[in-house]
């Protein structure tokens, strides 16, 4: 029974250690769509490596238990982890994107503007729709965009052209004040 407890103290030092390095090796990574499998893999590796050194059938059982309880909480701490970095990441995605149709939209005729505007509108509500911002956020951002998009458009135009331009659809997204 002393060696029993003795064999499995060790093995809980063995695999606490390896688990906590698991664990925080996630904080440098940024594959996150991987963490859960991967975690849950090297953590149960770590534990049967570590129970492996237990001879006392029941103590190991014990152990593997208790390891794995383990391991399901810290597999949820990586799983919420993931999911940070996939906002992060698709948010800068949607900022790049709407970069891309910001300089479309200056440079596009008529009716294209308008294609460029629903499509950034899609792109925004698509990211709302999957969480990547909330409805306010996305509301702002689309308002936000609509404003930059139409003053570049004017401010890139000829001033002879101006004032026909402030007829079309899209600067009807200028604030009064700008009109």
């Amino acid at each position: 029974e002393r060696r029993a407890s003795y064999q499995a103290s060790k093995a809980r030092t063995e695999f606490l250690t390896g688990y906590t390095s698991e664990i925080n090796s996630y904080d440098e990574r940024t594959d996150y769509q991987n963490f859960d499998q991967a975690f849950r893999k090297n953590s149960k590796q770590l534990l049967n490596d570590a129970a492996s050194t237990i001879e006392n059938e029941r103590v190991r059982q014990e152990f593997i238990d208790n390891g794995m309880l383990r391991i399901q909480e810290g597999a949820e701490r990586v799983r919420n982890q993931a999911y940070k970095q996939e906002v992060d990441y698709e948010r800068g995605t949607v900022v790049n994107d709407l970069t891309a149709l910001r300089e479309t939209a200056i440079t596009a005729k008529d009716t294209n503007v308008v294609d460029t505007i629903t499509t950034m509108e899609d792109r925004i509500q698509s990211s709302i729709d999957v969480g990547y911002y909330s409805r306010e956020e996305g509301e702002k951002l689309k308002q936000a965009w609509r404003v930059d998009v139409a003053k570049a458009r004017i401010e890139a135009m000829d001033p002879s052209t101006r004032i026909e331009a402030l007829k079309q659809p899209w600067a009807s997204n200028l604030p009064a004040e700008l009109r």
